[in-house]
Formats: structure tokens, C-alpha cells, sequence
């Protein structure tokens, strides 16, 4: 929902008057407090091993065709 939305809604619904900037900062606030939760829950990533193998098959020259 655009800004301008959100602040007309607060209006109508709640009776509350804020300035359009106002409801943008409180809902970048919002969101990063959200993210930072998120963050902070998420569990340790596994750690892979020191070295991976990557095959291709058939991608090495034949010692035959020399």
C-alpha cells in the first residue's frame, strides 16, 4: 500500500493524523526492526567442507588421440 494510502486509511479508520513522511519513517522502522528479528533468529549455517570436487565427465582429451 502506497504511503499516501496508508496515511489516508490511519485517518478514516483510526482517526489519526500524521504527515505522509511521518508514516514512511515509522514503516522503515518497522521493517528494519522486522529484518533484524528475522536475523537474529535464523539458525548458524552449516559450514561445507574445506575442499569441494567439482567432476565433468567427458571433458578430459583422450591420451589416445595424440
Amino acid at each position: 500500500m502506497p504511503f499516501r494510502t496508508a496515511q489516508r486509511e490511519l485517518a478514516f479508520f483510526l482517526g489519526v493524523e500524521a504527515a505522509e513522511a511521518s508514516v514512511r519513517h515509522i514503516t522503515e522502522q518497522a521493517g528494519a526492526a522486522e529484518v533484524e528479528a528475522l536475523l537474529a533468529q535464523r539458525p548458524e549455517s552449516l559450514s561445507g567442507p574445506e575442499v569441494q570436487l567439482l567432476s565433468l565427465p567427458n571433458t578430459e582429451k583422450s591420451q589416445k588421440e595424440n
